[in-house]
């Protein structure tokens, strides 16, 4: 009875934790510093003790100027990002904006068959359009040309890289023409023969300009205006065309 109680408390003792060994560990760093601490002369002692109070200030310093950084940079970026809201704003609020003035006017040939298609671009901003350009031509197209909403959509994106054409800029030579606030300008376009009589047909075009802000991008006004009667029912003597037609729910792209 008496070996085995003595057993176990021996194997208990020979288990010890991780702790115990950190604790142990330390114990004899702690030694080894005391130890070394009394061989030093007064003299010596002082300079550590200096040497430990200029770590710790220098060790204080760096993470307060750190600190002081990571503000400043807070701060400079807050400032940019307040600086670039107050530019968009300020643009946005005083820059042109194209846009149709009205529907589409014709012009027609004696059978009363469309000939030319006129419309009036208005300067609905507060500063002039410079710049403007204009596609070839207001396309034409008859509905069933279109199988899909995508193809519109790149009909008129078409009609767009010819008007930003026109709208680029060359050093010391002017392109497009002007338009000032309030004020309007017409367009044209010729009447496309791929429309038959019995098509009902959409109008597309595009319109590109600049402002006078410096690093703003090029403007679009893209327009679409359709009919659902078809063209045998428009083209007669007497009929207001404006009755009929209206703008796109696609293919309207302003920016």
């Amino acid at each position: 009875m008496h070996e085995h109680s003595s057993e176990t408390e021996d194997s208990d003792r020979g288990e010890k934790s991780s702790y115990d060994d950190f604790e142990e560990r330390m114990r004899r760093i702690g030694a080894v510093v005391i130890q070394t601490w009394r061989k030093l002369s007064p003299h010596e002692r002082t300079g550590h003790l200096i040497s430990v109070a200029t770590l710790a200030v220098l060790i204080f310093y760096t993470g307060y100027t750190i600190k002081i950084y990571k503000a400043s940079d807070t701060s400079a970026r807050a400032a940019e990002s307040a600086a670039l809201t107050a530019k968009q704003a300020l643009v946005t609020g005083q820059r042109p904006w194209l846009g149709p003035k009205a529907n589409p006017t014709f012009t027609f040939d004696q059978a009363g068959n469309p000939k030319t298609i006129m419309l009036a671009m208005k300067n609905f901003g507060l500063s002039p359009a410079l710049h403007i350009g204009v596609g070839p031509n207001i396309e034409v197209f008859p509905d069933k040309a279109f199988r899909s909403l995508d193809e519109i959509t790149k009909a008129s994106e078409n009609t767009c890289q010819w008007a930003e054409m026109a709208s680029a800029k060359f050093p010391g030579i002017p392109t497009g023409i002007a338009l000032f606030p309030n004020a309007d300008s017409t367009i044209f376009g010729t009447w496309s023969n791929t429309v038959a009589p019995e098509d009902t047909f959409m109008i597309l075009g595009c319109v590109t300009y600049y402002d006078q802000f410096p690093d703003t991008p090029l403007h679009h006004t893209a327009f679409c205006f359709r009919t659902y009667r078809p063209l045998k029912e428009m083209a007669r003597p007497g009929i207001d065309w404006n009755k009929y037609l209206f703008q796109c729910n696609v293919a309207t792209q302003v920016d």
